[in-house]
Order: C-alpha cells, then sequence, then structure tokens
C-alpha cells in the first residue's frame, strides 16, 4: 500500500475577474484572484494533515481541488490509493449493442452486394440504383465487408473497453467505409455517429461509457482533468486527440473515472445548513449517496438496490456518527434539528461512499463552543474505524493542535512553513506562524506575554506582494523581502494621519498624484519645486522603518516626475529548517 496519499505540485489555482460577454467577445482585461500560488506538500496514508491560515489564504480551494470540484490553472494532484480488492464488472453500453449491430447490419449490405453480382452480374446500390461495376470493385466491397464485421466484432469484445480504443477502433472503421462508396456512404454514417457517440461526454455516460470496470487506484488531476494513467510528459499530437479522444476526463460532468474519484475522496463542509437539502428527509439524503455509489452489478443495474438493505445501511452511519436512535432521526428534516446534528448527518453522508480521503473545511466552525469537542472527538473515532486519512481545514490553531499530525500554514496563497505539529507549536520558525500562535486567547492571566499581532489588512489577492507575501505586515523584515512601490504609498497614506506632517503632505501632494509600478513610485513635478519634492521625500525615507528604507534603490528626477525605485527581492524558496518546511528569507 502507497504510504503517500496525495502529492500535490506547484498548484495553482486563479478565479478570473472581468467575465462579461464583451470582454469575452474581445479580449482583454485578464486579471485573476491567486487564491492559490504555487504551493506543494504531500499527505500521509492515515494521518490528520492540517491547512491552517486566516480566511481568503486559500485553504477551502485547495481542499475544493483534491476532489476536482475547483478546476487546476497550473501544478498537478496525484492520489494513489491502495490496491481495489474488488473483482473488475464488465458492463457493455447498450447503445453500443445496437451500435454494433447497425454497424453488421451496413457490412451485410456489402457481401450482399458481391453475393448479388456474382449471381446477376450487376450490382445493387442504395436507393434502388442498379448498375454495371467492374468486378474488382465489388470484389473490394466483399473483403471490406468482412473486415467491416471482423471490426465491429473487436468492438463488441473489447476488455477493457475504453472511450478512446473504442473510438480508434470505429475511426479505422470508417476510414475504410469512405474508401468504398456508394454502399460505404451508409456505413461510413454509422461510424461517424459511433465516434461522435463516444467522444462526447454525456449525463447518462456514467453507465453507457463503461465496459470492464477496473478499479482505479491512482488520479492525476491537472489543468484538463483527470488524467487516464497517461505520463504527463508525453505530449498528444492533434490527430490523437481528434481521432482517439483526449486523455483527460473533464471534472466538469460524469464519467466512471470522476465517480470513482468521488467515492475515494469526499469532503465535510463548513456550514451543515447550506450543505443539507432541507425538503429531503435525513433517510432519503443518505439513500441518494448510498444509491449513487452504490457498485453497478452485470447487466447495468446496481447492486444492493433493494429499499431494505439501503435504509439498513443509512441507519447505521447515523448510528456511527451519533446520532441515536437511528430510527428517530431517519425520518426527520434537517431544519427540525440542531446546528451540531445537521453537522453529523453531513458526515455521515461523507461516510457513505467508504471514501479512504475526507476533506474536512472547518466543521467545527458554525458549531457553539460546548460541542465542537464532541464533533471533533467523532471524527478521531470514525478516523479509527474507518481507516480514514483527513485532511483538515481550519483558521483555528488550537483545534488544529488537538487533531492534526502535521499543518502547513498558508498565507494568501502560498505555503509559509509546514511540518510536524508538535515542532510548529513548540518552536515557530515563520513570523506569520507565530503571529497565529500569539493570536490564541490564554486564560490564564499569569502567563499572558506581549503579543506582536501582524499590522493591518491582507493583502489584495489579485496583485499580491512582490517577494515574501507577508513582508508589508511583517515585523522583522528584512530589505530584501520585496519591497515595492505601493509599499512606499502605504508608508505616505499611514504618516499623514498625524496632523503634524500636515505640512509635508502639501509638498508631496495627494496619493492620488502618486503612482506605483512594480518596483517603482513616482508623481509628476509640474506643480511644485522639483528639488524640494525629493528633499521631502528623502526625509520622510529616513524616518520610515528600516527594511523599508534600506531596500530604496535611488530617489531621483526623471525628465518632469520624481521617481522612487526599490532593488528587486531576493530570490524566495522553501527550505528545510530544524524538521519542517519553511518559505523565509530568515533562514
Amino acid at each position: 500500500m502507497p504510504d503517500v496519499l496525495v502529492r500535490v505540485r506547484d498548484l495553482k489555482v486563479y478565479y478570473p475577474l472581468f467575465r462579461g460577454f464583451v470582454q469575452r467577445l474581445l479580449g482583454g482585461g485578464a486579471r485573476f484572484v491567486r487564491a492559490v500560488d504555487g504551493i506543494s506538500f504531500e499527505v500521509q496514508r492515515g494521518e490528520v494533515f492540517g491547512l491552517v491560515g486566516e480566511s481568503g489564504c486559500g485553504k477551502s480551494t485547495a481542499g475544493r481541488s483534491l476532489m476536482g470540484l475547483t478546476p487546476i490553472e497550473e501544478g498537478e494532484i496525484v492520489l494513489e490509493f491502495p490496491s481495489a480488492s474488488a473483482k473488475p464488472q464488465f458492463i457493455r453500453p447498450r447503445e453500443l449493442k445496437m451500435a454494433c449491430v447497425a454497424w453488421w447490419a451496413v457490412s451485410a449490405a456489402y457481401l450482399a452486394t458481391a453475393i448479388y453480382y456474382g449471381v446477376s452480374g450487376s450490382a445493387l446500390f442504395p436507393f434502388g440504383l442498379v448498375a454495371t461495376v467492374p468486378g474488382p470493385y465489388v470484389d473490394a466491397l466483399g473483403i471490406v465487408g468482412s473486415v467491416q464485421v471482423l471490426l465491429g466484432l473487436a468492438l463488441w469484445l473489447l476488455r477493457p473497453w475504453s472511450r478512446r480504443p473504442a473510438r480508434l477502433v470505429a475511426g479505422i472503421g470508417a476510414a475504410i467505409a469512405f474508401a468504398s462508396l456508394p454502399w460505404g456512404l451508409l456505413l461510413f454514417g454509422v461510424e461517424v455517429g459511433i465516434l461522435v457517440y463516444l467522444g462526447t461526454p454525456d449525463p447518462s455516460g456514467l453507465v453507457r461509457r463503461q465496459g470492464l470496470l477496473l478499479p482505479a487506484t491512482k488520479f492525476t488531476l491537472t489543468k484538463d482533468g483527470i488524467l487516464e494513467g497517461i505520463p504527463r510528459a508525453e505530449q498528444q499530437t492533434w490527430f490523437e486527440r481528434w481521432f482517439i479522444g483526449p486523455r483527460t476526463v473533464r471534472t466538469a460532468g460524469f464519467s466512471w473515472v470522476l465517480k470513482q474519484l468521488r467515492g475515494k475522496v469526499q469532503i465535510v463542509y463548513q456550514d451543515p445548513h447550506a450543505a443539507l437539502n432541507p425538503a429531503l428527509t435525513v433517510g432519503e439524503l443518505l439513500r441518494h449517496a448510498l444509491q449513487a455509489h452504490a457498485p453497478i452489478a452485470p447487466g447495468g443495474t446496481r447492486a444492493s438496490s433493494r429499499l431494505e438493505e439501503v435504509n439498513a445501511k443509512a441507519l447505521k452511519l447515523l448510528d456511527d456518527v451519533g446520532l441515536r436512535p437511528p430510527d428517530q432521526f431517519f425520518a426527520k428534516q434537517s431544519t427540525d434539528m440542531s446546528g451540531g446534528q445537521k453537522q453529523r448527518v453531513v458526515i455521515a453522508r461523507a461516510l457513505a461512499p467508504k471514501p479512504l480521503l475526507l476533506v474536512a473545511d472547518e466543521p467545527v466552525a458554525m458549531l457553539d463552543m460546548s460541542i465542537r469537542a464532541k464533533v471533533l472527538e467523532l471524527l478521531l473515532d470514525l478516523k479509527e474505524k474507518y481507516g480514514l486519512t483527513y485532511v483538515f481545514i481550519t483558521h483555528d490553531l488550537a483545534t488544529a493542535k488537538l487533531v492534526c499530525d502535521r499543518i502547513a500554514i498558508m498565507y494568501l496563497g502560498r505555503l509559509v512553513e509546514a511540518g510536524e505539529a508538535r515542532r510548529i507549536y513548540a518552536d515557530p520558525k515563520h513570523p506569520y506562524t507565530r503571529a497565529l500562535l500569539q493570536a490564541i486567547p490564554i486564560p490564564d492571566p499569569s502567563r499572558r506575554t506581549k503579543k506582536e499581532l501582524p499590522k493591518g489588512e491582507v493583502p489584495d489577492a489579485v496583485f499580491p506582494p512582490a517577494g515574501c507575501r507577508f513582508h508589508p505586515r511583517c515585523p522583522v523584515a528584512l530589505p530584501t523581502c520585496g519591497w515595492e512601490g505601493r509599499d512606499f504609498l502605504d508608508y505616505l497614506e499611514e504618516r499623514w494621519i498625524d496632523p503634524s506632517n500636515s505640512d509635508e503632505e502639501a509638498a508631496l501632494g495627494p496619493i492620488e498624484d502618486w503612482k506605483s509600478e512594480d518596483l517603482g513610485a513616482s508623481r509628476s513635478v509640474r506643480k511644485g519645486d522639483p528639488e524640494v519634492i525629493v528633499a521631502r521625500v528623502q526625509a520622510a525615507l529616513k524616518e520610515a522603518p528600516k527594511p523599508l528604507a534600506e531596500a530604496v534603490d535611488r530617489v531621483a528626477l526623471e525628465l518632469d516626475r520624481v521617481v522612487v525605485s526599490f532593488r528587486p527581492p531576493a530570490r524566495l524558496e522553501p527550505k528545510e529548517v530544524e524538521g519542517r518546511i519553511v518559505e523565509c528569507l530568515l533562514y
């Protein structure tokens, strides 16, 4: 069995902005919210891995990406599960049977034409046409008919049945049929229909495209979808993509590969009130999940489809999550239950497919303090009972300390520190991690110390800071952390809050006159003395925080503008520091 269930490599998830009709039509305005911007981590089998950070840092987006619920911009997610013990099931799609019968019927016309020619000396063509044709053409029709029958048989007996090999067989048949007109015109149309059928996603494709259902154990999620076991390094040619089909299955829709992924990875949402349909009873909610992920028996019917068996499994799930007696909750609606009971129903529904990985997206954030500990204890008990692996998402470091084996601290789409929970809590290395730990309330007044909390607000994820993204709020920032022109403007705006600096504000002009451009800030000096403005800027920088002041490369006049330029930031890479990964220039 693999020890690593999840490998996330350079994951990026962006949400586009300004997606109106005119902009889609004409282009332009390509701005994105960089929710997740290049993170990498691994989740070991059987552990509780925590993603911790402030609201808006991208932790929930990262969790949703593990299920394919959020499209990936760059990078990949590899999920490798233990080998399934279930035997493969063979299901031949009903529509494929009908297509093969039509294929053989038209192929039989090839052979009938050849036989009719041998008897009467003329060929019978479609639409009642009878013409005298050369004997070699009719002989070729007989050969083509025989080949088409064999190709139809190959498509019928194809194991494992898959969309891509089936398209290949049908494509070869279509090419041969096109070369043997006019009878080939009918067969060409049939086979083109089969190609379109095998290549077009459809909600009913969940059943009809299956054939030999081999239990999947490895999934690779990329920008194009779920990779079907082909190495990503191999580039697919346009002909192969058009003729055989893409190597990936789109996550927006239904497919057998996606169905297996949903069965192995489930999610517990933060808000149990929004996660449950108020029009359905608890029993109906659980029955839907159990029936949707029930194994499919030969013949296309779902196993364990009897209502009594499904109800028995639903009652057992309710009992496992602590809703006892389960009979009393089975017929209730979610509106008749408390918040804690609703969250237990959400957990029970997530357990219905018997997943191996459970993404817990702040499962106790919406609950009262009195029942949080009970729900966390329930999650730990279910982990042992069902052999689960958790990706636990939270903004509360105190909760993460209680349940997580390893944690990763996220800030503005990046991982700033990751490692064993006990080491990070005992000796945090990144300044942001220290700030989060200091924000935990301490009930004992005698143990309270001075807290150095981050200043300001979380920056805009559309335009994240250069270099280290925490540097504008960091109490121990360095001159090489990535200071920019907008940092200088923020400093001026904060400085001018003090009424004693009103003369300086009048000399340098309002903030609206300044323009920030990457590593510099500038303003026009057409109004005012340029030398005075330069002197005022230099005087203000002398009183600025030391890292900001030392990061300035020069203050100069360029044509009719005063320009404040900053040095480029140092290269920021994750480093291993005392048994954990830290992304900080202090190490």
